[in-house]
């Protein structure tokens, strides 16, 4: 007996559910950059002993990272900041929109 999969049913609501969240890298990045610069800029306050400080990004890129359920992207940034005759570069990696870390 030969088997067939059904596949065509299930492949297009897959591909309909990945279609309908896509974005473009640089939209990915635009929407992680403010928490990203929030983070270096909270974190720099403390580390120069500053409340007056600026953020600006040096570089940008999307990675990847395995996870044991899969693949998942994060926004990875490098962040100067400048306060207080002070600066420190922070790199901050961010998995959405609101959740960052060094």
């Amino acid at each position: 007996m030969k088997r067939t999969a059904v596949r065509t049913p299930l492949t297009a609501i897959a591909s309909m559910v990945i279609a309908s969240g896509c974005v473009t890298d640089q939209e990915f990045l635009a929407e992680h950059s403010g928490a990203a610069l929030k983070f270096a800029e909270v974190q720099a306050r403390i580390d120069l002993d500053c409340d007056r400080v600026t953020g600006t990004i040096v570089s940008e890129r999307i990675a990847q990272r395995m996870r044991w359920v899969g693949r998942e992207e994060l926004a990875e940034y490098s962040i100067k900041v400048a306060g207080c005759g002070k600066n420190a570069t922070y790199d901050i990696k961010c998995l959405s929109s609101s959740v960052c870390s060094k």
